[in-house]
């Protein structure tokens, strides 16, 4: 499995190990095997400190990661339920273009499949994830662990324990542009007040959400000109080749449309 994720790792041991018989019976030789198996991917790993994993290339590679990770844990059953498939999370990455500046934040992040994906997958800036659930921290552990084993780099991320909207929280929520969370349950006060969160963010920052906060036909109009609304965009994202239950919005801070029309009222 790990000569399939690496070239070098398989060119490397047909030469050596993989001539090697060994005696599962003899606990030197297989310790001596260990050795010369992490020696062998140590010098990959030195050579190639920003190799990263190709979405395509190794999608299989990492989901077999991934369940690696979900099965060594301990949490709670219900967070393992999973809404984004691999393959969905490949073509969303491939729709929004991240950038090794930015900074991605995923709110509620459950067991965090999404963020974990997108840190093995792209080379941005730092990957954020809140979660109240404390448990959660053993698949972050585990997921250092095998990409660790497997001479896989992968972007800087930290999962947080906590609710998104303490205070606390705020200065994080502010630094993120790319901001994901699946508000399709939350109430619609719970959303007002998420959304009341995003006048921190800078402009051209980016919400994508699996309900609106804003209504499709939204315009600046004297009523709103001083609401949250007046500076966000949506657009729904449409034609996705990957099946999904979800709907997923993308939401832009955009200033612009106030000058626009302040230019209108000249």
């Amino acid at each position: 499995f790990a000569c399939e994720s690496t070239p070098e790792l398989r060119t490397i041991s047909q030469k050596t190990l993989l001539r090697t018989h060994i005696d599962l019976n003899d606990l030197t030789i297989i310790k001596a095997y260990a050795e010369a198996y992490n020696q062998i991917v140590n010098n990959i790993s030195s050579n190639k400190k920003h190799h990263k994993i190709s979405s395509r290339e190794h999608l299989r590679f990492i989901l077999k990661l991934s369940s690696e990770t979900q099965n060594q844990t301990t949490v709670n059953p219900k967070l393992l339920t999973n809404e984004y498939s691999f393959d969905l999370i490949d073509e969303l990455l491939t729709r929004f273009s991240l950038r090794s500046d930015d900074i991605f934040i995923h709110l509620d992040c459950s067991y965090s499949h999404v963020l974990l994906q997108i840190a093995a997958m792209i080379s941005c800036k730092k990957i954020i994830g809140i979660e109240k659930n404390s448990s959660i921290k053993k698949i972050e552990e585990n997921f250092r662990f095998w990409m660790k084993w497997f001479g896989k780099s992968y972007s800087d991320f930290q999962i947080i324990e906590g609710d998104f909207f303490d205070k606390n929280f705020r200065s994080i929520l502010k630094s993120g542009n790319v901001i994901f969370v699946n508000n399709k349950t939350f109430s619609n006060e719970k959303n007002h007040n998420l959304k009341l969160c995003f006048y921190d963010l800078q402009s051209g920052s980016r919400i994508i959400s699996t309900k609106p906060f804003i209504e499709s036909n939204n315009r600046v109009t004297a009523r709103n000109i001083n609401d949250i609304d007046s500076i966000i965009s949506l657009r729904l994202i449409e034609n996705l080749k990957t099946n999904t239950q979800l709907t997923f919005y993308l939401h832009t801070i955009d200033y612009s449309k106030i000058e626009q029309y302040f230019h209108r009222k000249v």
